[in-house]
């Protein structure tokens, strides 16, 4: 796939199942992931093609890649309520202020 819109989602959604994850650097753009121990990179056919060959052939890189260990990360960093809080801040700038999403010292409206 050379266009990778919306595939960061894809990627998000796969990770909390245990599903090992190979993908291009495009698709995983913006998204935290350590390359070798999270994602395996592959940015043209060739290379990609040769990630899942190897993923597939090798039982110890297949259980760390789609290790569960990653869940609680993918969970506490890509959750809907921080993803929210986050475009709050990105949208609204400085009209809004830290108290009204919850980071500051008064919680009036929680996400």
């Amino acid at each position: 796939m050379r266009i990778a819109r919306g595939m960061q989602n894809e990627v998000l959604e796969a990770m909390p199942v245990t599903v090992p994850v190979v993908a291009t650097s495009e698709a995983v753009k913006g998204i935290q992931l350590a390359e070798g121990d999270e994602v395996l990179i592959g940015d043209n056919p060739r290379e990609f093609v040769a990630q899942v060959a190897r993923v597939l052939s090798d039982s110890a890189l297949y259980e760390r890649i789609a290790s569960s260990k990653w869940r609680n990360r993918i969970m506490e960093s890509y959750s809907w309520k921080d993803v929210g809080a986050q475009l709050i801040i990105l949208n609204c700038g400085k009209c809004v202020s830290r108290e009204w999403h919850g980071i500051g010292p008064v919680n009036q409206v929680s996400l």
